[in-house]
């Protein structure tokens, strides 16, 4: 399960560099991220979801004794838009660990 909590956070480090680079006034960054978009909170459901779907057949025919998809504990959204927008911006594992 570590390896999927690995992948959502990072999306979560990926969405944080799309927003930095935005709001840092340089050029540069700003053009590296020009067409880049992140990955909100829904479509990070749903990439939960479809792995859980993949791997419940796997389930069903003995090859897994447990869907690891549906323990996979999601980022919460922290009120903050991850673009500047009103979107909710994703907490990353670590960031979770340290409120706790």
């Amino acid at each position: 399960m570590p390896h999927l909590e690995s992948m959502f956070d990072a999306i979560v480090e990926h969405n944080d560099r799309i927003a930095e680079y935005r709001n840092s006034g340089d050029p540069l960054k700003i053009a590296a991220v020009k067409w880049q978009r992140p990955v909100g909170p829904t479509s990070i459901r749903r990439i939960r979801e479809t792995l859980r779907a993949v791997l419940s057949p796997a389930v069903k025919q003995g090859l897994l004794m447990v869907n690891v998809a549906s323990l996979v504990e999601l980022p919460p959204a922290n009120g903050e838009g991850m673009d500047g927008g009103s979107r909710p911006a994703l907490e990353s594992s670590r960031e979770r660990s340290r409120r706790r």
